[in-house]
């Protein structure tokens, strides 16, 4: 099986202050469909300077 490894970096995770708590309500249901669909979900360690 392909494994890809898609990084999101910290600029591109920007939310605005109005639209924190949409998006904080709304992440665990992006996260359940993605792993219902079978993606690994990782968050957090990876060093944004790491070179593949």
């Amino acid at each position: 099986m392909t494994t890809y490894l898609i990084p999101f970096p910290g600029a591109a995770m920007q939310v605005a202050e109005a639209e924190l708590a949409a998006v904080g309500a709304s992440a665990p249901a992006a996260v359940a469909e993605a792993q219902d669909a079978g993606v690994l979900v990782f968050a957090g360690g990876v060093h944004e300077g790491a070179v593949s």
